[in-house]
């Protein structure tokens, strides 16, 4: 790999000829012959200004041949792009050998909407039991094709239910609804539903409503009331709600025939079980129900034997000897002090640049103040892309929904490479074509956490990356990764070396970040491992260190620590604030003498010199009245 001053001054300098010292070769494949670049390994940065030639206009020509394969690769057939998400020994079966088996729209629709020949494995294992006679519980990973492996069958049932009743579908769906899909996410929800759009697109005036938190509740009320309701997917807690409050929805679902629990290990990890129950607890017991989940958990299969008829099939299409995660990702984990876990993922990105031009990259942090933060430090950063036209986004939930749609569309559809920087909100089910590289920074929630974020990249077959940044005082969490073929990466100094021009650009984006973001990322970071230590051997002193350094990393001195992180031996938070008497604000502010009570940001605070009740950005914040040692209003910021 290149350190970050190679590549981001490489990137700037007038070509001149290499004298190499220490040379190994960088292969992009960015077409379909492999091109060898010989860069110079970690020269020192005085030198580099005249050894290393102008790569910025060989990256070009890399992208510019990046382009004309995606152009060429988008020519392909989609029966060869489907046969892509297939593993083993499976020979793809083709869609139109279910001529007379499925309806001719919905076979109308793969082949002419979704352009798709070949079927995955997961949906050949499903289409063989087409017409479905029993509820059934499939084990299958993300990334095989599963939406429409259970789509099919819904789809094929609710035209056939049509044809066997005799009636007009037009009038009937206005009334009742026949397919309704349970999704843990917005996201997701929104995927099936437009999978489910493409699919019936062959058979005129089909209707699908996608019913999510975030979304005008009385524009999706409005929906239902005017048309038809054919296909309803939702999230559990919009579901619920309209389903406890609406009389025409109490309607809509006594006709339901198909109900599908998409990603039920997903809706259990997120404490959806009891929203669940209720909602299955309003439609119709004569139903078939459909239950897919990546992992077979003791939860899940209590859900299976509730929710599912007696004899229900259960169809395993990971198998016993298969990995939690598909073969093709290439794990490694760095063992970075914290305060270094920044560079790391500047260095990452840069090389993703040099290596796949058009490569999208996902950056996982564990909370939404931290999301915040990296991307105002990363805007700063992006002069010393390589690649000028790399794109940055954000996601959490703190995002409104229209916001998320659009920076979730935005980076599936983009042509010219990017990263999202995002929280678990974006770890399952949601489908992003051509992630190359997964970073996740810091402590996985948990296994699962772990293998539902890398499965991002790697999807339909391809080839994918993975790297986990940890802490050394989180180091103890690799032993949850027995199975997982996870290795150390190679990691030197020389990697993260800045030289004297690219700190100065480094230096430069914390002094134009508010000290009060460094605090709230710092605060963060304390209150994730407070709620979730106790899946690591965690030393909260040594935590404690390690998080101080980073904020000083950040030009943050001698950060607050708050009171839910006191009284357990660690440091103590020091009256005055931080900053020093008389520090940033002056007198009774933001690092004052401590006569004042204001915190920053609210009355009497950041810089003001009377003595209000000042809190973290309003009155009475952070803490309460009388300053900053409340835990309540930290917590509002994590996920």
């Amino acid at each position: 790999m290149l350190s970050v001053s190679n590549v981001a001054r490489s990137c700037r300098l007038a070509g001149r000829s290499i004298k190499s010292v220490g040379v190994r070769s960088l292969t992009l494949r960015t077409s379909s012959k492999p091109l060898t670049r010989h860069l110079e390994v970690h020269p020192t940065f005085p030198s580099l200004r005249l050894r290393l030639p102008d790569l910025r206009a060989s990256f070009f020509h890399q992208t510019s041949s990046a382009h004309q394969e995606s152009e060429a690769r988008a020519s392909l057939s989609a029966a060869e792009e489907a046969g892509e998400f297939n593993q083993g020994g499976y020979v793809p079966a083709e869609w139109e050998s279910y001529r007379g088996r499925l309806p001719d729209a919905l076979l109308d629709s793969l082949k002419d909407v979704f352009k798709y020949k070949t079927m995955t494995q997961v949906q050949h294992d499903i289409a063989e039991n087409i017409p479905m006679k029993t509820d059934l519980l499939v084990r299958s990973k993300t990334g095989t094709g599963k939406t429409l492996a259970f789509l099919v069958p819904a789809v094929q049932r609710l035209f056939a239910r049509y044809e066997e009743m005799q009636i007009d579908p037009r009038r009937y769906a206005r009334k009742r609804a026949s397919v309704f899909i349970v999704s843990p996410t917005r996201e997701l929800a929104s995927q099936i539903a437009t999978e489910a759009n493409r699919l019936t697109q062959m058979e005129p005036g089909t209707k699908v409503h996608c019913l999510v938190g975030g979304d005008s509740r009385k524009g999706a009320l409005i929906g239902l009331m005017r048309d038809r309701a054919d296909i309803i997917v939702g999230t559990p807690g919009r579901l619920l709600d309209f389903l406890k409050s609406e009389d025409h929805m109490k309607g809509l679902v006594e006709g339901v025939h198909t109900v599908i629990l998409d990603e039920a290990d997903t809706l259990l990890d997120m404490g959806f079980k009891g929203d669940v129950d209720e909602i299955l607890s309003y439609l119709p017991k004569e139903r078939q129900t459909y239950m897919f989940s990546a992992t077979l958990s003791r939860e899940v299969k209590q859900i299976a034997q509730k929710s599912l008829t007696p004899g229900y099939d259960f169809l395993d299409c990971v198998g016993t000897d298969d990995m939690d995660v598909h073969p093709q990702i290439k794990q490694e984990y760095i063992v970075r002090p914290t305060h270094e876990h920044m560079r790391c993922v500047l260095s990452l990105l840069i090389a993703e640049q040099l290596a796949k031009p058009l490569g999208k990259i996902i950056v996982f942090l564990p909370s939404t103040a931290l999301v915040q933060f990296y991307i105002s430090a990363f805007k700063f950063f992006r002069r010393l892309y390589p690649n000028q036209h790399f794109q940055q986004w954000e996601m959490h939930a703190k995002k409104e929904q229209r916001d998320r749609s659009k920076i979730s569309n935005a980076f599936r559809t983009a042509k010219t490479g990017g990263v999202l920087f995002t929280t678990d909100v974006s770890a399952r089910g949601v489908d992003y074509p051509g992630v190359t590289q997964v970073i996740q920074v810091g402590l996985p929630s948990s296994r699962d956490a772990y293998i539902h974020r890398v499965g991002r990249t790697g999807r339909a077959g391809k080839a994918g990356a993975g790297t986990l940044i940890l802490s050394p005082f989180e180091a103890s969490f690799l032993q949850e990764m027995e199975g997982i073929p996870i290795t150390e990466k190679e990691f030197p100094d020389s990697e993260i070396a800045l030289g004297e021009q690219e700190q100065k650009i480094y230096d430069l984006a914390f002094k134009f970040i508010h000290a009060d973001k460094v605090q709230t990322a710092f605060t963060s970071y304390l209150s994730y491992y407070a709620n979730g230590g106790n899946k690591i051997r965690l030393s909260k002193n040594e935590a404690l260190n390690e998080l101080v350094k980073f904020a000083e990393s950040c030009h943050l001195s001698d950060p607050d620590v708050p009171s839910f992180w006191q009284g357990s031996g660690s440091r103590q938070r020091r009256s005055g604030g931080f900053g020093g008497r008389g520090g940033y604000g002056g007198r009774g502010g933001y690092g004052g003498r401590g006569d004042g009570d204001g915190g920053y940001g609210g009355r009497g605070g950041y810089g003001r010199r009377g003595r209000g009740d000042g809190g973290f950005g309003e009155r009475g914040g952070y803490g309460g009245r009388g300053g900053g040692s409340g835990h309540r209003d930290y917590m509002t910021d994590f996920e």
